[in-house]
């Protein structure tokens, strides 16, 4: 069986805020891999579903 993949990129904004949030996602064989750059500064998060990156890597 050939392992699946997935690739997505977003930008966050708001025009409340004065930076934005670039985020990169992978996924392989069911696991989510979220690399947010804030300002600079990465911050990396892992989960089994895709509503959990986004948290671990904002928090």
């Amino acid at each position: 069986m050939r392992p699946t993949l997935a690739s997505v990129q977003l930008r966050l904004t708001s025009p409340f805020l004065s930076f934005y949030v670039d985020v990169r996602l992978r996924n392989f064989n069911g696991r989510w891999l979220a690399v947010a750059d804030i300002a600079g500064d990465k911050e990396i998060g892992i989960g089994r579903e895709k509503d959990h990156w986004l948290g671990a890597a904002a928090a």
